[in-house]
């Protein structure tokens, strides 16, 4: 379920939209990164922009999420507007052991490795990418039903 969102006046505020203007906004985050988001929202204070900057470097400091999550943070933040996918997540293990999980890196390109994202890697996958993935000539070896691990919001970044 994908939810849009709006920060005003320090208040994030849930907006009825289609699916075709929700396409367009750019933030898209984890629910783990809205809860901090949300967070930052309700207590930045308003006093000066130094305090604001200390406040929003101690909370993603302490937050343990990479730095390219943090920045996506701050960036829908800063725009007040974001769109949150709250669906089931997955891994997809294509074969026993560790390093076999299916990766994409930035160009879509797939390579099997362990479970962990970083940088541009992505290997947690919505039902819906999944079922897109289905579709595509080049995972046509692939049973996905058999292979889906479900990942848990600590996974995620």
């Amino acid at each position: 379920m994908i939810k849009y969102y709006s920060i005003t006046n320090n208040q994030v505020i849930e907006h009825d939209i289609s699916k075709e203007e929700m396409k367009k906004v750019y933030y898209k985050l984890t629910p783990r990164q809205f809860y901090l988001l949300h967070e930052l929202a309700s207590k930045t204070p308003d006093s000066s922009d130094e305090e604001t900057l200390n406040f929003i470097d101690r909370v993603l400091s302490d937050s343990k999420l990479s730095y390219s999550s943090n920045l996506k943070i701050i960036k829908a933040f800063l725009v007040g507007e974001f769109v949150v996918d709250f669906s089931k997540r997955y891994f997809i293990h294509i074969l026993p052991g560790d390093d076999t999980y299916l990766n994409l890196n930035s160009e879509g390109e797939p390579f099997l490795n362990d479970m962990y994202q970083w940088g541009t890697h992505k290997t947690i996958f919505t039902k819906n990418e999944i079922e897109d993935m289905k579709k595509e000539e080049r995972f046509r070896g692939i049973n996905f039903d058999e292979c889906l691990e479900e990942a848990l919001e600590d996974d995620e970044d």
